[in-house]
């Protein structure tokens, strides 16, 4: 599934690629969408974890740290370093995809589990999400998404047979959309409007509603965390520990 998304996102700039504003409704709280299809909507999108020699989790105040790029958590065991660097040496980034989170987090809630999932979000999508949002703060991790049109619909990807609504993890991906948008649709340029949403609301949004909207969404990462897992899955064979390059 990873391969397809590499694929898609290789694509976003051709010319082949149609874009118009969907016509779709705000999403709103229903039934839950069963916890499998969650999962598989996931298990594309690849995070990072730091984790022992065994495997688990590094947990510090029962929270576990989820980067969305991989050079935050580096620079994370970095920082560990200066502070304890016997420990730093035992650990490793380790990618994995938010499905497989988002099913330990799920799992932990039904256990009544005292470890958390934190996410961590790229401190400059940071900056753009409050450029975006003109707030003085932002909590969590920002998705970019767009709307225009006279109803704010959703800007949407038209690829073979799937209509995608892409929520982008950096900001300058959506712009390479919207130029590609603009030019196809000009007469609607000036409607387009920049959405920002934490992704914990999304997951949340996930889990309560079956609004057929969400099947749609892609959650579309960045080019460095999707060369990392890229890295993983060529150099790391099946069974073996998984990391990514030494940075």
């Amino acid at each position: 599934m990873m391969k397809s998304l590499v694929r898609w996102c290789a694509t976003l700039g051709l010319a082949g690629a149609t874009l118009w504003v969907g016509e779709f409704s705000r999403m709103q709280p229903a039934s839950a969408l069963p916890s499998q299809q969650i999962v598989e909507r996931l298990q594309e999108v690849p995070v990072f974890t730091i984790t022992d020699q065994r495997g688990a989790p590094l947990v510090s105040g029962n929270f576990a740290g989820v980067f969305i790029h991989p050079d935050d958590a580096y620079a994370f065991i970095a920082r560990l370093r200066e502070d304890d660097q016997e420990l730093a040496s035992q650990v490793r980034v380790i990618p994995v995809s938010l499905g497989e989170i988002f099913q330990l987090d799920t799992a932990n809630e039904n256990q009544e589990s005292d470890l958390n999932f934190a996410y961590v979000p790229m401190r400059e999508q940071v900056q753009r999400a409050l450029q975006e949002t003109q707030q003085q703060e932002f909590q969590g991790v920002p998705l970019f998404a767009a709307r225009g049109g006279n109803e704010q619909g959703y800007i949407t990807l038209q690829q073979e047979d799937q209509q995608r609504i892409p929520f982008f993890f950096e900001r300058e991906q959506l712009e390479a959309l919207l130029a590609r948008f603009r030019e196809q649709q000009p007469a609607l340029a000036s409607t387009v409007e920049v959405e920002v949403v934490p992704l914990e609301a999304v997951l949340a949004t996930l889990s309560e509603s079956d609004n057929q909207q969400l099947a749609q969404i892609l959650l579309v990462p960045s080019e460095n965390a999707l060369e990392c897992w890229r890295w993983h899955q060529s150099n790391n064979p099946e069974g073996s520990a998984r990391t990514c390059p030494s940075r």
